[in-house]
């Protein structure tokens, strides 16, 4: 088959890596795969083995969204695609619009959130649902969401979790010394981890804050926030003012955030939003306790409420922060190694498998209703 993915850019974030992962995968299992790029920047994906990438350049301008259509239709209609794959909001409408002037047998639109509380963005997808074949998000809490919001009409909504390189992921004590002795952590020293966006809606204010409280409790605890954003410098002032700023480590972006898992003794997510949590299952597949705000598909990955905290309420993420700090190595270890086996379930090759299956019965059937 040929296989067209959309994505909105390509910048260091879960809903792009993801893409990338699996047009990755699909090229590899012998489909013909493309690439398309809305905006012009190559981000940090500069090449994907067996995958033709192509940027568009297009500019938040009308004149740039046209000309940027003119390009996507000459492309439907010279190179054919079995299926086009649309990813993130911008993409999936850009590629519904295209669909009224190119032949596209397959449309299958992925959200990779729960932000869908714009009502600007809920009637764009309302209006335009009826060219697509198949609305997927990366949890069943983000779908039924979006299918309670009106955005995505139930018949045709399915939820697809995210995949992980299980290879990629796992436990590595060699790693651990290493990134130990590069950050000057003692071996007793506890390091909590966080990966994402510097935004509000990952609420690492309230980590930074819980760290200082541990801190005054006497605990010998360290955060590492693994990431950019525009939060950036405001939480380095945060840990400042708090007096934590040598217990809150601000590494930047990283393209081996495994290292990082491996360096901690527990990853902690504490948004107030999520649409599937891909780095909890990172974390998890490294062997690390977790502990997670309950946020859109969070507790679909972790399956225990006991390391659960309400999203919002920092008090109670801070007792189950807490609660992991204080646990016993061995304890700490086994719950780290029961995350491993859960984290299996969501192995890329499952998340492949079950794309090329909605691409396969699409094509077959003319339409996957």
């Amino acid at each position: 088959m040929k296989i067209l993915y959309v994505i909105t850019g390509l910048g260091l974030g879960g809903a792009e890596t993801i893409t990338v992962n699996v047009a990755a995968k699909v090229a590899q299992r012998g489909h013909e795969v493309r690439l398309v790029s809305l905006g012009g920047e190559n981000g940090h994906f500069g090449s994907v083995p067996g995958v033709e990438i192509i940027r568009l350049g297009m500019d938040k301008t009308p004149a740039g969204f046209i000309r940027a259509e003119r390009a996507m239709v000459r492309l439907l209609r010279e190179w054919k695609p079995d299926a086009v794959h649309a990813n993130m909001f911008h993409a999936i409408v850009f590629c519904r619009a295209a669909r009224l002037f190119a032949r596209v047998p397959l449309l299958v639109s992925t959200d990779h959130s729960m932000e869908i509380e714009n009502p600007v963005r809920r009637l764009a997808y309302r209006l335009t649902d009826f060219l697509s074949d198949v609305n997927t998000n990366v949890s069943e809490a983000a779908r039924d969401y979006f299918v309670d919001k009106g955005a995505f009409s139930a018949k045709k909504s399915v939820a697809v979790h995210n995949g992980i390189d299980l290879c990629r992921f796992a436990r590595d004590p060699e790693t651990r010394a290493e990134m130990r002795q590069e950050y000057g952590i003692p071996e007793g020293s506890f390091a909590f981890v966080n990966v994402g966006r510097l935004v509000p809606v990952k609420d690492q204010k309230s980590l930074v804050e819980i760290i200082a409280r541990l801190v005054a409790e006497g605990a010998d605890a360290r955060l590492f926030i693994v990431g950019d954003g525009p939060l950036r410098e405001d939480l380095r002032a945060l840990a400042l003012s708090l007096g934590v700023q040598d217990r809150v480590t601000l590494p930047g972006p990283s393209r081996a955030v495994e290292r990082f898992y491996n360096l901690a003794d527990c990853f902690v997510l504490s948004s107030v939003t999520e649409g599937f949590g891909l780095v909890l299952a990172e974390a998890m597949a490294c062997s690390l306790p977790v502990v997670s705000t309950d946020s859109g598909g969070c507790r679909e990955v972790v399956g225990d409420a006991s390391v659960i905290a309400m999203a919002g309420a920092i008090d109670d993420l801070h007792k189950k922060m807490k609660a992991v700090l204080e646990m016993s190595p061995a304890r700490r270890r086994a719950m780290g190694d029961a995350n491993a086996i859960k984290a299996a379930r969501f192995g890329i090759d499952r998340a492949v498998d079950s794309w090329i299956g909605i691409y396969e019965k699409g094509n077959h059937t003319g339409s996957p209703n």
